[in-house]
């Protein structure tokens, strides 16, 4: 009967007829022989070792012995070439005598590990392990996370505990608190500013001192006596050189806000004394509510300014400035659809000169069909925007400042795009290249030229009409004329003359 070895370590495993046998000897190596050869190994060495007697006494516990022969069997072994990569079989003496590192190469180095010598699995293990490592701190890991700058309403939220669905006596008081207590729109920061915000004109020139006066003032004080600038005749002048006239001003804020008092008041008066009051139109009727004036989320003071601009017909300037683009855009486009237009016919009239009328027209819609689809010849004169190539820049850079300009006052919602040259080119040829248009302007340019023919006609005739009605200028009868001089000269005869008589 066979038998069959194994190589655990320094000992050896040997299973014959169904009993397993240990051999210590180091140089046994696992192969089959008969059953005679392995009786007499076993017995030589059961023989030298003194370890093993009766099988049938020694073998108690035979079950544990066949679970571990089979663990074994089911086991790979790391020199076995059948088994694929080294790398991927466990070293047999780590799973089954626990001791590490027991094989050895001739040079008697310690082979590295499975993990030490797989960076692939040492990489898998080390993101487990972190994994493992923020899913058990992640609460930690996403405070940590949160930046300096997080205001501490997010703050307190991401460190708050998460709702359980129901709602907590504080929460709960909280909410009636703010639901009863409107927040104001409007609230001041706390913290003192790094930069020192700017004083008043009014406290500005309070403060303010000549260096060339202290200069002066520092070389007459007098330690035994009161320095001048305590002096109160001496301060007046001095208040009044610094200040001027603006010193005998009232500057207090209730004589400020009694000054406003004195003018509404004036003015109340005189709209009395002219009966602006007397026809009211909402004089007897019911004051209007605005739901918006009592609202804690609105500046009240704002609201009222812009009602009070929006009674007066007064629109912001921004709005103002929109209209004055809107016209500066419009009238560059149309000077600009005017142009191609008259150059487009004579285009075509230079094209096709023997053309009818209704060939031309047939034409134009050829060059419409194109131009809509973006597909074949289109009505273009490279000669002709080359020629204003120039121009173009030049406008679209006007407008595009005013634009700029516009923009700075308008909000975002309403600013408009900047002006390109072929962005501009390209809309007017799909404006004016359509046929309804170069029809039209066709009809009228021939119809025109016939007409203003006629016209020159009429007027060449009534022309030579009019040289034979009429004489001409020089034709005119004039009565003899005389010179200054001469004038005098007869003058003074005839007073002379009126004497002698």
């Amino acid at each position: 009967m066979l038998s069959r070895g194994y190589r655990i370590g320094w000992r050896k495993v040997v299973v014959s007829r169904g009993k397993l046998r240990f051999s210590s000897t180091k140089q046994i190596t696992g192969s089959g022989s008969s059953s005679g050869d392995s009786g007499s190994n076993n017995g030589s060495n059961d023989s030298g070792n003194g370890n093993f007697g009766n099988d049938d006494h020694q073998d108690d516990s035979y079950m544990k012995r066949r679970l571990q022969q089979l663990a074994e069997d089911a086991t790979p072994i790391r020199d076995d070439p059948s088994i694929g990569i080294p790398q991927d079989a466990l070293p047999y003496n780590q799973i089954i005598t626990k001791e590490p590192n027991v094989f050895k190469n001739n040079n008697n180095d310690t082979e590295k590990s499975l993990m030490e010598s797989d960076p692939n699995l040492q990489k898998i293990i080390s993101n487990l392990e972190q994994a493992s490592f923020d899913q058990k701190y992640q609460r930690e890991i996403g405070v940590s996370k949160i930046k300096s700058y997080v205001n501490k309403h997010s703050r307190d939220l991401a460190l708050h505990q998460p709702w359980s669905g129901k709602e907590s006596q504080q929460d709960s008081t909280l909410r009636m608190l703010i639901d009863k207590h409107k927040p104001l729109s409007i609230t001041k920061k706390n913290g003192d500013s790094l930069i020192t915000p700017k004083l008043p004109n009014r406290e500005r020139i309070n403060h303010a001192r000549e260096k060339s006066l202290d200069y002066l003032l520092s070389k007459h004080e007098i330690k035994e006596k009161t320095p001048k600038a305590q002096d109160d005749k001496w301060r007046e002048q001095y208040k009044e050189r610094l200040l001027g006239p603006e010193m005998f001003i009232p500057t207090s804020f209730s004589n400020t806000v009694n000054a406003y008092k004195a003018v509404a008041d004036q003015r109340i008066d005189e709209a009395k004394r002219r009966g602006d009051f007397e026809n009211l139109p909402n004089r007897g009727k019911p004051f209007k509510k605005d739901s918006h004036s009592s609202s804690a989320y609105i500046d009240r003071t704002e609201y009222h300014l812009n009602n009070i601009l929006k009674r007066q017909d007064i629109v912001p300037p921004w709005i103002e400035k929109q209209s004055s683009v809107e016209v500066v855009i419009r009238n560059f486009r149309d000077s600009l659809d005017k142009d191609w237009l008259k150059r487009g016919i004579n285009l075509i009239c230079e094209k096709y000169p023997n053309k009818s009328l209704q060939d031309q027209s047939k034409i134009i819609e050829q060059f419409a069909i194109a131009e809509s689809q973006d597909n074949g010849a289109k009505l273009r004169d490279k000669h002709w925007e080359d020629q204003q190539l120039s121009y173009l820049n030049l406008k679209i850079q006007s407008l595009n400042d005013t634009i700029r300009g516009y923009n700075l006052q308008a909000p975002l919602a309403s600013q408009k795009m900047y002006l390109t040259v072929e962005r501009e080119l390209k809309n007017m040829y799909k404006r004016i290249n359509r046929p309804e248009v170069l029809n039209d302007a066709l009809k009228n340019h021939v119809i025109g030229d016939k007409d203003n023919h006629e016209l020159q006609k009429k007027k060449s005739q009534q022309s030579k009409l009019s040289q034979n009605k009429y004489l001409a200028y020089n034709e005119l009868p004039q009565q003899p004329t005389q010179g200054l001089g001469s004038l005098f000269l007869n003058i003074f005869k005839k007073s002379n003359s009126e004497r002698n008589y």
